[in-house]
């Protein structure tokens, strides 16, 4: 109740995320950002604005678009390990870390990491209890699911049983050996 009642005052109306927040954003696949500020990251682009009723004062709120977001199944070969929140927080904040273009994992997997990836990740079908798509790959690699990672869910490789693993502390992964294959999460 003491939360409902409480209130902030702005005092600016315009600002930039910090670096750190932006690795956020994408490690996380964030798509769209609400605002009571004007943001002004250059990946950021405004797509609405919202007028709330009931607000004192009558600002909007931004509503922004993140377009460095990678896709929701993607794959990769490049990654980082972190055993420990501690190890995790000093790899994000790390500025040789990229994620867009590395992934952390918790333990050591069979990839090896190759500047000359080639894949495609195809949907064939998708529910709220399983997500069926065809991946056709160079290398072994990692797919990427950019959904909560939770022990409930399987997932098969040509109706192969696999382990799924966390991703960026909280997405699912998989191995996927060089081929083309059916992958099923369910």
């Amino acid at each position: 109740e003491r939360f409902l009642q409480s209130s902030y005052q702005l005092t600016e109306t315009q600002t930039k995320l910090p670096e750190k927040n932006e690795k956020i954003l994408n490690l996380k696949g964030i798509s769209h950002i609400l605002s009571p500020l004007k943001l002004l990251n250059s990946n950021l682009t405004e797509v609405n604005q919202i007028n709330l009723t009931g607000w004192e004062e009558k600002k909007p709120l931004f509503i922004y678009q993140n377009s460095l977001i990678k896709p929701k199944f993607y794959l990769t070969t490049d990654f980082v390990i972190a055993q420990t929140l501690e190890e995790f927080e000093r790899i994000l904040f790390d500025p040789k870390f990229d994620p867009l273009m590395q992934i952390v994992i918790e333990k050591n997997i069979p990839v090896i990491k190759t500047n000359n990836l080639e894949f495609s990740v195809k949907s064939i079908g998708e529910t709220h209890e399983k997500i069926k798509l065809q991946v056709t790959t160079n290398t072994d690699s990692v797919l990427v699911a950019q959904q909560t990672f939770y022990k409930g869910w399987h997932a098969y490789i040509d109706k192969n049983l696999t382990e799924i693993f966390p991703v960026n502390l909280s997405h699912q992964g998989i191995v996927v050996p060089k081929g083309n294959h059916e992958v099923v999460f369910e």
